[in-house]
């Protein structure tokens, strides 16, 4: 009977641990520290039909919003984006494959798989990033 009820108790954690998993989901690990994550991607009809948005939400070590000094490497593109002060950035590109890093002076750096942003739809990607140690200056 104990036996019925532990296994019972196991099976249903892990559908639960299961279900909270999508594949929009997807936490990528810097080599470093910090990392980005793929949180929604959804139809969007207000982009123009061959573009897509993204929206980036970029955090800092203390979990805070990340706002000023971010530099984005778009398909070896540079730009210093103005963030709004939940963190938020957000671009229309053209529907592809895109590599991007993302820098701020003094933490560590975020490099992305390829990331296909597809035809009218919009993406949320969250970037955290980490603080280096004072000690690798």
């Amino acid at each position: 009977m104990k036996r019925n009820i532990l296994l019972f108790f196991l099976s249903g954690i892990s559908l639960i641990c299961f279900s909270q998993k999508t594949k929009s989901s997807k936490i990528v690990k810097s080599k470093k520290n910090g990392y980005y994550q793929i949180t929604k991607v959804v139809a969007d009809n207000i982009v123009a039909s061959d573009e897509a948005r993204v929206t980036f939400t970029f955090i800092g070590p203390e979990n805070k919003p990340a706002r000023s000094h971010i530099k984005i490497v778009c398909n070896n593109d540079s730009a210093w984006p103005v963030i709004d002060a939940l963190g938020n950035y957000t671009a229309e590109l053209e529907a592809g494959k895109y590599k991007m890093k993302f820098s701020v002076p003094f933490w560590y750096e975020i490099q992305t798989d390829s990331i296909n942003l597809k035809k009218k739809t919009a993406t949320n990607i969250i970037i955290r990033f980490e603080s280096k140690d004072l000690k690798e200056f």
